[in-house]
């Protein structure tokens, strides 16, 4: 079981409607066209259907899903909406309340219609082996989970993919999670049987003694051997610096590329050192404004 890391605010807020529609928002998502027009009243009765059906419509690109209860739609959405169709305002709330049919058949009927309309499509399985292998590419880059719950609800817009329960997306980010830390391993693992490399990961591990604070005592370090050389691997391209700078480059220098064959293997540049400069292309003589004149 995947450890949660949506906290209750978050879970309110994926799962219900916002409790603001900011006018930008307005603008780009609940302007009805009039072909929308059309096709929203075309043989619909009912002035509770057709504000439904123009709710969905608008809901499932603002949100990237349909809520079942539409009775929580902001109101400014809601009086827009009604002020396209010719309904008051008024009347809004009270007709999405009473709107769904029998056990939400009626609900149900219109989103699919919006979905053929829209372009869109429910996350099947082929969908979802899509998601899992976008996380399992990401997880490798990244182990903070609402970061990879973010890019899988930004690329289920992107495809128009209907986002399926909050719990599914959960238990998919954390199963990712897992595999990166096991790929993450078995890629290290064979990095471990070089001595050499042990012992100098064991001298990177141990604390200077000067560098300790006065009246402050020395704690052993815990850092496993798979951290260090993750350190080395991802972390220090970007941030190797310090003490023991020249150090760590060439180990980066030497263990960064391991896994790549040997004949696509290239010299790592390293980020501290290097620097931009500028072009310097050679300047053309001039040529002498004067000239002898052979009387």
């Amino acid at each position: 079981m995947p450890a949660r890391f949506l906290s209750d605010v978050d879970l309110a807020r994926l799962t219900g409607w916002p409790d603001q529609v900011t006018g930008e928002e307005l603008a780009a998502f609940f302007t009805l066209t009039r072909d929308d027009v059309a096709w929203v009243v075309d043989g619909r009765r009912g002035a509770g259907n057709r504000l439904g059906l123009a709710v969905q419509r608008c809901t499932l690109p603002w949100l990237g899903w349909a809520p079942d209860d539409l009775t929580g739609c902001p109101a400014a959405a809601a009086a827009r909406l009604a002020d396209s169709l010719g309904i008051a305002a008024g009347e809004a709330a009270g007709l999405l309340a009473g709107y769904g049919g029998w056990q939400g058949d009626t609900r149900r009927t219109h989103l699919r219609e919006v979905l053929e309309r829209l372009g869109w499509r429910t996350c099947g399985s082929g969908e979802w082996k899509q998601l899992d292998a976008l996380l399992a590419a990401r997880a490798l880059e990244h182990d903070a989970p609402t970061v990879l719950f973010a890019q899988s609800v930004d690329w289920l817009r992107g495809e128009r993919i209907v986002r399926p329960a909050v719990d599914s997306l959960v238990r998919a980010v954390g199963a990712a999670r897992e595999a990166a830390t096991v790929e993450t391993v078995q890629r290290l693992a064979p990095l471990l049987d070089d001595g050499q490399l042990v012992a100098g990961l064991d001298e990177l591990l141990a604390v200077d003694a000067e560098a300790t604070p006065e009246g402050h005592t020395s704690i052993s370090c815990t850092v496993t051997h798979t951290q260090v050389i993750t350190i080395l691997y991802i972390v220090l391209p970007s941030c190797a610096r310090g003490t023991r700078g020249s150090r760590l480059r060439s180990w980066h220098r030497q263990y960064a590329n391991w896994d790549r064959p040997r004949a696509r293997r290239r010299r790592v540049s390293d980020p501290v050192r290097t620097r931009l400069r500028p072009s310097r292309r050679p300047r053309a003589r001039r040529r002498s404004r004067w000239r002898w004149r052979i009387r």
